[in-house]
């Protein structure tokens, strides 16, 4: 009787073991979404990221991204992707704006802490296309 339920006990726990090793279907994982580094950053798109800019971001960034003209940071040199290391984070951060949040950290650099506030929330001026070149173009410079 002994033998019995050992033998029993075993087969279970064969059965187990190999059903959890992946013995059911598998479903294939989502794909990830797509980030703006998979967005096309060619010539037309940087042109375009470029005039957006130019009418809505330069007058605090500066020209070119280098700052110094209005209270907000320089993005050129690099310093953008100090701040926002994945062009996803920097996107969401465009089109939440800065409102509200002075003192918060926003990157991995020390530099990289909201001042003033006064970035508007760029979603639902500007359309994702126009955002997203806006962006590719802030990587750039």
């Amino acid at each position: 009787m002994r033998k019995f339920f050992l033998g029993v006990s075993v087969l279970i726990g064969s059965a187990l073991l190999l059903s959890a090793c992946g013995g059911g279907t598998r479903t294939a994982a989502p794909a990830p979404s797509p980030t703006v580094e998979e967005f096309p950053a060619d010539a037309a798109t940087l042109a375009r990221g470029e005039k957006i800019f130019a009418e809505n971001c330069a007058s605090c960034h500066g020209q070119k991204g280098a700052g110094g003209v209005g209270p907000a940071p320089a993005l050129a040199g690099g310093k953008v992707k100090e701040c926002f290391p994945s062009a996803s984070d920097e996107l969401a951060f465009v089109k939440q704006g800065a409102i509200g949040k002075v003192g918060k950290r926003y990157g991995p650099a020390e530099h990289c802490v909201v001042k003033t506030g006064i970035m508007p929330a760029w979603e639902g001026q500007l359309s994702e296309e126009d955002l997203r070149a806006v962006v590719a173009y802030t990587r750039s410079l």
